[in-house]
């Protein structure tokens, strides 16, 4: 489609906002190469064009020129006046947790370890027994075990009849994994040497009790998790996601309420024995609904 026209237009505003309308047609290259004008998620990715954050007056100088955009494209026949509507009424955090949602989240916990073969793959770290550490985080995150009851998981209570982990500690429990999640934490636990990422360099985890050891540590600190999720999540970028430990909880969380999501109950009394408080569940259950039509519509 030729922009031309459209750039004319910007070129014509008055001289003080030329230069932002101009950066901002900048970064419209490519973006509709398949013309899905009508797409929300791409309508929330033009505010952050080539840049990687979003403060509020960025959002409110963007938003005026993303307005102009989608008028002219209703103009051109391209667009509805209800997308319009729908792009003229976006509000910050609208657009904040659509981009959260592309870039931490996923449809499934398959899609997630399917995203962490793929990044692997890149240092010839794909096989089912590559990358268990970070595999391990992502099952225990998921059913919203924290970096310190992960780090007390001993090797023993790893249940192979049953396919259980216990966790110790203040919120003591038992949790039922399936085969593929447990199959995991087993590998993991079993292993005695192990390629490490980035470098596929073999090494050697210490005899250990403990499931999270090191070629260094018995047992893994807080901070040798975080530290290890940040060196994943350099490389992971690349690729257009990364994880994070709260929104892989929030995530598993979701997919256990669409189980339960029949239409015959609100969303909020689903999550509400899951939060704090009702506030968090409202807040939950927006964010439930955004990630329920991105992921599953």
């Amino acid at each position: 489609m030729n922009y031309e026209p459209f750039y004319e237009r910007c070129r014509s505003l008055p001289e003080t906002e030329r230069k932002w309308a101009e950066a901002f047609c900048s970064t419209l290259d490519g973006v509709f190469d398949d013309e899905a004008f009508q797409s929300k998620q791409r309508a929330c990715s033009l505010f952050y064009g080539k840049g990687t954050g979003l403060s509020k007056a960025q959002f409110y100088r963007k938003k005026k020129y993303i307005v102009e955009l989608y008028q002219w494209l209703q103009e051109q026949g391209k667009v509805t006046q209800q997308f319009v509507n729908y792009v003229s009424g976006l509000k910050l955090e609208d657009v904040v947790s659509g981009t959260e949602l592309d870039f931490y989240y996923f449809k499934d916990l398959d899609a997630v370890l399917g995203f962490v073969k793929e990044v692997g793959r890149k240092f010839d770290l794909y096989q089912d027994d590559d990358l268990l550490v970070i595999k391990s985080i992502v099952v225990l995150s998921w059913h919203s075990v924290d970096i310190k009851e992960m780090i007390g998981i001993k090797k023993s209570e790893l249940d192979t009849a049953n396919k259980t982990v216990h966790i110790s500690g203040a919120n003591e429990r038992t949790i039922q994994l399936t085969e593929k999640e447990f199959s995991i934490l087993k590998m993991f636990a079993d292993k005695d040497i192990h390629k490490g990422f980035p470098m596929s360099k073999i090494q050697m985890y210490l005899s250990s009790r403990f499931l999270f050891r090191s070629t260094r540590q018995t047992q893994m600190s807080e901070n040798n998790i975080n530290c290890y999720l940040k060196r994943f999540n350099e490389e992971a970028r690349q690729f257009g996601h990364a994880l994070s430990l709260t929104a892989l909880k929030k995530n598993g969380l979701f997919c256990e309420v669409l189980e339960k999501d029949n239409g015959e109950q609100s969303v909020n009394s689903i999550l509400t024995p899951k939060c704090a408080d009702r506030a968090m569940a409202f807040g939950y259950a927006r964010f439930y609904q955004a990630w329920k039509e991105r992921y599953h519509k």
